[in-house]
């Protein structure tokens, strides 16, 4: 197109460069980076290339012919005429394309769109899509929001109570494991935006989105508990006490799925109960297979900790790397037994955990036992994550410890 129809618009420019690019045949990555026409200079590294394999995506939809060299060498006048009829109807599509962009308000991947009767690309309004009419930065994060959380539900805020008083964050939804993400929500959305709205992405408007985020899709923290019977497997959500098993929704807000599918017919791990036998004593056998079912449950009405004390080789590190195995390592925090009790950074981990699995405790004294117990008991304890808002959950992860000899504990 001509210097009046791109002018002001760099993002449109590059955008037309690929275009032709793709017509010549040559790099149309290459000529953007060499054009240095600036919207594509500006976007971190992290960014660039996302904008510019979006921008030739959309290039490539206009583009149906290509130059044809061959001919050019045998009949470069014939070659000519084609070219020009070629480059006329590009401009012609450009400049429809530079109105859909314009009228639509949002920078729409294609994928939100489909083609009419008459080949045109129109929001498609049965099927994904986000708002097109927005000309402020307040305007574009509330509407994005609203699609974000409500109608895609890829993020929820989730609330905490802290001394009686509200604290939240941001999870994230995982289609293909059908499970949220503790924390992590903001980056999330900050991601979407640059995917989404490339050339209205900018701090500012990732603030207002979050802030929309939290003002429209809460969710207590309690609401995200499954009940002590349920457990959340590969093939879905198990009711333990009735041995019934159903598909996950995205409702049950599931932050915690083992590393194993539930299958009623499966017969007895003998290769782990071979391995019992032979490293354990059998009352320990016992124990330990009452603390791997005890584990699998978001309760601590037993209030109990593991702890395998022995020498080295002995089998301590295999059964951990056992049990960390089968829970999947997503559901496993690994925090020192003296961290927790004396830092509060240290429990922030434990939260999305199913247990906390440390192996060679050291013999350094351990001191307020009163957390540990708490820890074991599913008291109300602090969590903080530096530089955001402080509050407390109750805990319901199992822990396992190992070491050649036992921990001191202060009084």
């Amino acid at each position: 197109m001509r210097g009046s129809d791109i002018k002001n618009d760099r993002s449109f420019s590059e955008y037309v460069l690929c275009q032709k690019a793709i017509y010549w045949g040559l790099n149309p990555e290459g000529c953007v980076r060499e054009a240095g026409i600036g919207k594509y200079d500006e976007k971190d590294e992290e960014h660039q290339q996302d904008y510019i394999d979006w921008q030739i995506e959309q290039a490539k939809e206009q583009v149906s012919d290509r130059f044809d060299w061959g001919e050019w060498q045998e009949n470069p006048y014939e070659a000519k005429e084609d070219a020009e009829d070629d480059l006329e109807e590009l401009e012609t599509l450009a400049k429809k394309e530079k109105k859909r962009r314009e009228s639509q308000g949002f920078y729409m991947p294609d994928k939100y769109m489909k083609k009419n009767d008459s080949g045109e690309l129109v929001v498609d309004s049965e099927g994904d899509r986000i708002p097109k009419k927005s000309t402020t930065n307040n305007d574009y994060a509330r509407e994005f929001a609203e699609w974000l959380a409500r109608e895609k539900k890829e993020v929820v805020n989730v609330i905490y109570e802290v001394d009686k008083e509200k604290a939240s964050e941001i999870w994230t939804y995982n289609q293909d494991t059908k499970t949220w993400t503790t924390g992590g929500g903001e980056s999330h959305i900050n991601t979407r935006l640059y995917q989404e709205l490339p050339q209205k992405h900018r701090k500012s408007l990732k603030e207002e989105t979050i802030l929309k985020v939290k003002a429209i899709s809460n969710v207590d923290y309690e609401e995200t508990q499954t009940g002590e019977n349920v457990l959340a497997v590969q093939n879905g959500l198990l009711d333990v006490k009735q041995e019934e098993l159903r598909d996950i929704e995205k409702e049950d807000y599931i932050h915690k799925q083992i590393n194993a599918a539930y299958k009623p017919e499966a017969g007895m791990p003998q290769n782990l109960i071979d391995f019992l036998n032979e490293s354990a004593r059998q009352e320990d056998v016992d124990k330990i297979q009452e603390y791997l079912g005890y584990s699998l449950l978001d309760t601590t009405k037993y209030k109990k900790m593991l702890m395998t004390v022995g020498p080295q080789n002995s089998g301590k590190s295999v059964l951990l790397k056992v049990v960390e195995r089968f829970m999947g390592e997503d559901n496993v925090a690994s925090q020192k037994l003296e961290d927790l009790a004396n830092d509060q950074y240290s429990r922030a981990n434990l939260l999305g955990t199913k247990v906390n699995i440390r192996n060679d405790l050291d013999g350094n004294i351990v001191n307020r036992p009163g957390t540990i117990k708490e820890l074991a008991s599913g008291d109300t304890i602090d969590r903080e994550v530096k530089f955001q808002q402080r509050h407390q959950f109750k805990p319901s992860q199992k822990h396992w410890y190992a070491c050649n000899e036992t921990p001191s504990v202060s009084e």
